[in-house]
């Protein structure tokens, strides 16, 4: 596969359908609507993309995934969002802090995914430092099967490299391998600093603060650099598939309109 550089001497190797912040992007075939032309490499919010694209974003509840929203909007996109419930594990804040900067974007429809017991599923039968790896490649196989569903092109997480233990660069090619998509990934390149100013810009900071619970069923040392073929048997053992096609089934979604609100 095609390496995408997401910076000065920077690539993702076998991630060609992994594009963020790129000096060159490989070209990618979907329904027409997407066409990657050549960004430079001061381009940091996907100007490289066609206005129009219809893209899903995976939403969920902190800081980064509001503002690699925004940017998408900001860029002429067409933006709704998925967001996958960890309830009971967790309580209802993720959920509401989606549903308000969904609201306060206009970013719409907004499906909510409960996905609490699948999640806690992977605790139990996987080895737990993977445990990051394998939810986040669960929720990019049901965003895929969404998103085909419903006609988007792309999909689009609040991703920026480094920041977590699946950011790393090995860690995310093995994660965008889960989806035959492009994944859009507009804060790779960004910093904390410059994510947190754009968000208070965009207005989503103090909505979307308080205590992160994305890590709530997390292992306290989590594997920073996966090997494909440990994901791969780890998701034979769980039936990834038959999971991510049951978070997005009909009867387990829930549709959430929000009123367009201009930021």
């Amino acid at each position: 596969m095609t390496a995408v550089t997401v910076g000065p001497g920077i690539a993702i190797d076998n991630a060609s359908n992994c594009v963020g912040i790129a000096t060159q992007a490989p070209s990618v075939a979907s329904s027409g609507a997407l066409a990657i032309q050549e960004p430079t490499a001061t381009d940091k919010l996907g100007r490289g993309l066609r206005p129009g694209v219809r893209v899903l974003l995976l939403l969920s509840g902190g800081i980064d995934s509001p503002v690699a929203g925004r940017f998408l909007q900001e860029n002429g996109h067409d933006v709704a969002a998925l967001h996958f419930s960890q309830e009971p594990f967790t309580d209802a804040s993720p959920e509401d802090k989606s549903a308000t900067c969904a609201d306060h974007l206009g970013i719409e429809p907004l499906w909510v995914s409960r996905a609490g017991e699948r999640f806690g599923e992977l605790t139990s039968t996987c080895e737990h430092r993977l445990y990051f790896v394998l939810s986040k490649r669960l929720m990019l196989a049901a965003g895929d099967r969404l998103a085909r569903r419903e006609g988007f092109d792309a999909i689009a997480t609040g991703e920026n490299l480094g920041q977590v233990s699946s950011q790393t660069l090995q860690n995310l090619s093995v994660i965008h391998e889960a989806t035959q998509l492009p994944v859009l990934t507009p804060l790779l390149a960004l910093d904390k600093d410059e994510i947190v100013d754009a968000a208070r810009e965009f207005g989503t900071y103090e909505m979307s603060t308080g205590p992160e619970m994305c890590d709530t069923l997390g292992p306290d040392h989590p594997a920073t650099a996966a090997d494909v073929d440990e994901i791969t048997e780890a998701e034979e053992a769980t039936d990834l598939d038959e999971m991510a096609a049951d978070l997005v089934a009909e009867d387990n979604l829930a549709r959430v309109q929000p009123e367009a609100v201009s930021a």
